[in-house]
């Protein structure tokens, strides 16, 4: 559990880096959108 939280926070700092506009989204606490930026990061 512990891992994809940090997974989630690595995720959240590069869609900062590369999409500010999905800041937003992340906010927003949207698992899916977590999800989303995650398969495109593998």
């Amino acid at each position: 559990m512990d891992i994809s939280i940090i997974t989630a926070q690595l995720v959240k700092e590069k869609v900062v880096s590369h999409y500010p506009n999905s800041v937003k989204a992340l906010n927003g606490g949207t698992t899916s959108t977590i999800y989303l930026l995650d398969e495109q990061t593998l």
